[in-house]
C-alpha cells in the first residue's frame, strides 16, 4: 500500500507539472500574491567539508554541517524576492537542523522549527515514514487566509515524500487540493525569485 500511495503521489505530481506547464503559468506571480500555497525550499547552499556528527540532537549546531557564503546569499536573495514581488508569507515551519532554521532566518526573518520536517537521517523506519506522510500532509495543507506557508528541509525526505530531487536553496510551490494530494505547481532555483514575473510567463 505504501509503495501504490507513493506511486500515486508522483504520478498526481508529474500530471499537475504537466498541465501547468500547458496553460496555467501566467497567472502565478499574482496567484502568489493572494496566498494559498505551500513553498517547500530544500535549505541553502553548505559547507561540505563540515559533517552532521551528532544525529540524536538536531538543535547541537556544533556538530552540524552549515551554511556557507553562498548560501547565505542565497538566502538573502530569496527574501528580497519575497519583498520585491509582494509575497505574503504566513507561516515558517522549518528542521531542527541549524542550516535549515538559519536560511529561514535570514530569508523570511523568522523560523518555528519542528521534529515532524526535520531529516530522516538515522531514525526507525517507523518514525521515517511518520515523517514522510507528514511533509506530505504539510504539502496539502491550505496556508492562513492571504498568506504562503514556507517549509524548509532536507532533499532526501522531500524527494521520498514527493518524487521531487531539489537542489540546496531550490524550492516547489504547491498548490493544496480540497481531494487527493497537493499539485506541484513549479520549482524555482535561488536567484529566479527575484525575477519571478518573468519565469512565470514561460513554461
Amino acid at each position: 500500500m505504501r509503495k501504490l500511495g507513493l506511486i500515486l503521489f508522483v504520478t498526481l505530481l508529474i500530471t499537475g507539472c504537466a498541465t501547468h506547464k500547458t496553460g496555467q503559468s501566467d497567472g502565478l506571480l499574482s496567484a502568489l500574491q493572494q496566498g494559498g500555497y505551500v513553498i517547500f525550499f530544500r535549505h541553502a547552499a553548505t559547507d561540505h567539508t563540515q559533517k552532521d556528527t551528532d544525529l540524536n540532537d538536531p538543535t547541537n549546531c556544533a556538530a552540524q554541517r552549515h551554511l556557507d557564503e553562498r548560501g547565505r546569499e542565497q538566502s538573502r536573495i530569496i527574501g528580497e524576492g519575497f519583498k520585491i514581488n509582494k509575497i505574503p508569507v504566513g507561516d515558517v515551519v522549518t528542521s531542527q537542523f541549524c542550516r535549515c532554521s538559519n536560511t529561514a532566518k535570514i530569508a523570511f526573518g523568522k523560523a518555528q522549527t519542528s521534529i515532524d520536517i526535520t531529516s530522516i537521517q538515522g531514525v526507525t523506519p517507523e518514525e521515517r515514514q511518520r515523517r514522510i506522510a507528514g511533509i506530505r500532509e504539510m504539502l496539502n495543507t491550505p496556508p492562513r487566509p492571504g498568506t504562503n506557508t514556507v517549509l524548509v528541509a532536507h532533499k532526501w525526505m522531500f524527494k521520498d515524500a514527493s518524487g521531487v530531487l531539489l537542489e540546496e536553496g531550490e524550492a516547489a510551490i504547491f498548490k493544496p487540493q480540497s481531494e487527493g494530494m497537493a499539485l506541484l505547481v513549479r520549482r524555482v532555483l535561488p536567484e529566479q525569485w527575484k525575477t519571478l514575473a518573468q519565469i512565470a510567463e514561460t513554461p
